[in-house]
Parts: structure tokens; C-alpha cells; sequence
């Protein structure tokens, strides 16, 4: 038994924190985010990495002392992560960067005169000066992993590290859109935003992307809310780097519960993954930062929290993108049952998943006769008979019967297509539909038998073209299918 020496253990801790290219970029803008920086500038080539950011800089003595292990000016106690707002804290980044690679920084805060040189290599001072710089810090690295390159053995190609990196400075860059990136990498495009602020205006600049549809949810009593966009069709991917995923502004990985209940509310189509930006708010105490190495996960006290806002976020049925597809019939699918508001069926693709509200808009249903009559009649509510007052002619052609009564509106009849389901239900969903800016077509059409909705959908001339259908193939059945369908409930 033996003791290992100080920069052995460092260069073996630094294994798990700096693992490739890309940990080191993610490393460096941790910090220069936690410096306040509105801009970071990255680039990468010739076996160099230089990260430049416009902070506030360190003093010649916190410079000193920065490389060494354990040295950290975010917390003092490990009890100081519960509620840390800051993306570093452990202290070992730049030290496991000097112990494995030739690393040199300039820095130099606002009120001082000069800025201060540090080099290091192998773990090791090399230089350290005073010199002419910016305000802010600039990082270079350079051979990395040259004490062990057995390590580079398991880097994938070149092509795919640098692209790794790119995906990196793009998360970064939703995830902060007031700060402004300036990233160009080697065999790769040029990564730029404005730092404007606006989340769309950062998609677009990124991803050439404006077809974009905002969300948000909150949980009422508690601080937890969660906004975003959902990219168009033209920017799904097969892969997940487009699913940007913040949680109180800390980027993490599309991987584990939030990356499942993603794919219950946006299941990939045709193998393409719907591309999202995605930012919780969460508290504090109920999210664990210090759960792996690599800082792109973290632990959630309460999953459910998080699941309730997508799905609160995601209820519309419109919010899923265009299946891109061209014009062919649908295939013949046996209806299952509902889940949520979608209609499932299965077909010889797969389950669908079918948006009656959808089926409406595309196929311009917006007459339907009057069918059976609600014995008594059901009165409305005052706040009900204000939400269906604008509506009352769009709704009466559809086949919903809603007439003056001395105390408000009463409804009296249904759509001849609606299945059996009480009056009470039916004009609960009629209510919270409209209430969230869904078209009385809309907001109907989750009433109709759904046989007749397909009937209507596959009679149309491009039954694809309507947002309307959802194929998940085989593997993700388990996923779309996660809880029991809603009952019918029985006719009133």
C-alpha cells in the first residue's frame, strides 16, 4: 500500500472531469458565465482551444492560485449546493486542465492597470507575468491529454469531437440567449448570436429556424414553471442535440426522465426527434447539482414536478409539428382508446396518434347537425357563459345548442357524431379549450366519435398534411402508452 502523489491523483480525478475536447470548452464557459461575461468568444483549431469572455476578470493573486486544486470561490461548504446558482463549484476544472494539458491564461479585472500571464504544463508552473489584455479572461489549451494519451484513443474522429463541441456552444448559447457567442471550430460552421436576449431571435440565428411556437406553464401555489419553443419540422434531427434542455439555467443532457416524458409529448416522427428549447425553474432545494463528474445532470426531488409542467406546457395538440410525408392514404388502424386528448389507434406502422383537434382544422369541419338533446337541460355557470358568449354562432353550427335561460346559458343538445360522454364532461372540455385559444372546431372535436374523425381525415386529400397523425414506431410504443387510456364515461 502506498500514497500517490499529488499529480497523480489530480491527473486521475481529471480523467473524470475533462473526458474530451468538448468537456473542456464546457468547463471554460462555466465560468466565464460565472464571471458575468456577456460575451464568449471560442475557438478551436490546430490542436488548440482558446476561450475568451468578457467577465470580470481575476486579480494577479486569485490567478495564483486559481490552477490548484480545490480552489473555488463559489462555496465554501458541501452543504452550499443546495440552492447554488452558479454552474462551477467544485474547484478541480482548471487544475485537472493544468495536470493533463499545456494551459495558459490571461486575465484582468476592470480596475486594474494590466492584465496577469499563468502557464502551466503537466501540473506544473511553467510562467507566470504581468502583460497587456482585455478585461475579462482568455484560456488556451493546448495538447491535451498529452501526459496520457491513451486516453485519445477513446475520442471518436476528429469531425465528431469538433461537432460535439459545436452542439456544445449551441446549448450554451439557448440556454443564455442575452449573452453573445462568437464560436468558429475547424471543419464545422460558424456558430454566432447576438446575445439580444430573445430566445427565438438565438434559434434563428443558430438554427436558420423561424417557424417556431412558444410555451409555458406554471403550477399554481408553487415556483416551478417551465418556457420554451418548439422548433418547426425542418429542424428535427434524428438525433437529440436539438432538444435543449436548462434547469434553472444550468445546461443538462436530453438523456433520463425529462428526455422520456419528452418523447410521451412529442414522440419522434419517422425517426426524427422534434427539436425544443426547454427551460424549468424549479426551487432550488429540490434539484441536486452535484450528482455526476461531468455537471450535465442533475437530480430532481420531485420528477412529477417536472412532468406536470410538460404536460401542462404541451396539452395543445397543435404543438406538434408537421409529419413530413407526401400524399398517401392512411393505412387502416383499429381504434384503442383515448390518451389525454389524442385519439390512439394501431395500424401496421405502429401506434398513431391522432389530434381530433387537428383533424378538425385540416379537414375545415366547422358544420356539423344537432344531435341528441341533454335532459334537463345543463346551465351554465356565470364564468362559463362569458367564456362561450363569442363563440355561440361558430359552436351552434357545429351542432352544440347553447340558449339564453333567464340565469345564463343553458346548453341543450349535442353534435349528432358526439360519442356517448356526459353533457357535464363534454362542456368542461368545451370550456378549458376555448379558454386556452383553441377554435370552437377545435375544441369540439375531441367530442366526435373517433371513427367518424378518421373516417373524415382519410377522405381528405392529403390526410398527412394536417399535423394530424403521430406514428411511433414499435420501440416506442412502451413510452406513448406509459398510463391507461381515460375511460368513457357513461352517457348521462
Amino acid at each position: 500500500m502506498h500514497t500517490l502523489d499529488a499529480l497523480t491523483a489530480t491527473q486521475l480525478a481529471a480523467g473524470a472531469t475533462i473526458d474530451r475536447p468538448a468537456a473542456v470548452v464546457r468547463e471554460l464557459i462555466d465560468n466565464a458565465i460565472d464571471a458575468g461575461a456577456r460575451q464568449v468568444t471560442v475557438r478551436v483549431g490546430d490542436g488548440a482551444i482558446h476561450v475568451r469572455d468578457d467577465g470580470c476578470g481575476m486579480t494577479a493573486n486569485e490567478l495564483a492560485v486559481a490552477f490548484q486544486r480545490h480552489t473555488t470561490s463559489k462555496l465554501h461548504h458541501a452543504n452550499d449546493t443546495v440552492g447554488i446558482t452558479t454552474l462551477g463549484f467544485r474547484g478541480e476544472a482548471l487544475a485537472a486542465l493544468a495536470a493533463i494539458a499545456a494551459v495558459s491564461a490571461i486575465s484582468r479585472r476592470r480596475d486594474e492597470p494590466h492584465a496577469n500571464e499563468v502557464r502551466y504544463a503537466a501540473g506544473e508552473l511553467q510562467d507566470f507575468r504581468p502583460c497587456a489584455g482585455n478585461v475579462g479572461t482568455t484560456v488556451t489549451v493546448e495538447r491535451l491529454f498529452y501526459t496520457s494519451p491513451h486516453r485519445r484513443t477513446f475520442w471518436r474522429q476528429p469531425h465528431i469531437e469538433l461537432q460535439r463541441i459545436a452542439d456544445m456552444v449551441c446549448r450554451y448559447a439557448l440556454c443564455y440567449p442575452h449573452i453573445a457567442f462568437d464560436c468558429a471550430i475547424a471543419q464545422t460552421d460558424t456558430t454566432v448570436t447576438s446575445g439580444s436576449g430573445d430566445l427565438a431571435q438565438s434559434i434563428a440565428e443558430l438554427w436558420g429556424d423561424t417557424d417556431l411556437i412558444p410555451f409555458s406553464a406554471s403550477l399554481p401555489g408553487t415556483s416551478a414553471h417551465l418556457s420554451g419553443m418548439l422548433a418547426g419540422v425542418h429542424s428535427a434531427r434524428p438525433h437529440r442535440r436539438r432538444q435543449i434542455i436548462a434547469v434553472n439555467q444550468r445546461p443538462i443532457a436530453a438523456r433520463g426522465t425529462i428526455a422520456h416524458l419528452i418523447d410521451e409529448v412529442l414522440p419522434p416522427q419517422r425517426q426524427l426527434h422534434p427539436a425544443c428549447v426547454l427551460h424549468f425553474t424549479l426551487p432550488s432545494e429540490s434539484i441536486e447539482v452535484n450528482s455526476r463528474e461531468g455537471k450535465e445532470d442533475v437530480m430532481l426531488r420531485s420528477p412529477s414536478v417536472a412532468a406536470r409542467l410538460i404536460y401542462a406546457g404541451f396539452k395543445a395538440p397543435q404543438h406538434f409539428p408537421m409529419v413530413g410525408t407526401v400524399s398517401l392514404p392512411l393505412p387502416p388502424m383499429q381504434v384503442l382508446g383515448f390518451h389525454h386528448e389524442w385519439i390512439v389507434a394501431s395500424g401496421s406502422e405502429g401506434i398513431f396518434l391522432l389530434s381530433p383537434a387537428n383533424i378538425m382544422q385540416h379537414c375545415g369541419i366547422v358544420r356539423q347537425p344537432r344531435g341528441r338533446l341533454v335532459v334537463p337541460p345543463l346551465a351554465l355557470e356565470e364564468g362559463q357563459s362569458k367564456t362561450v358568449r363569442q363563440h355561440l354562432a361558430a359552436l351552434d353550427a357545429l351542432g352544440v345548442d347553447l340558449c339564453s335561460g333567464p340565469n345564463g346559458y343553458m346548453l341543450q343538445a349535442l353534435p349528432a357524431a358526439c360519442r356517448p360522454i356526459g353533457a357535464t364532461q363534454a362542456l368542461a372540455h368545451i370550456i378549458k379549450a376555448l379558454r386556452n385559444g383553441a377554435t370552437p372546431a377545435q375544441a369540439v372535436g375531441w367530442l366526435f366519435e373517433p371513427e367518424w374523425l378518421i373516417t373524415q381525415l382519410r377522405a381528405h386529400a392529403n390526410p398527412w398534411g394536417g399535423q394530424t397523425s403521430l406514428v411511433i414506431g414499435h420501440h416506442r410504443i412502451q413510452h406513448g402508452l406509459r398510463r391507461l387510456f381515460t375511460p368513457v364515461t357513461p352517457a348521462e
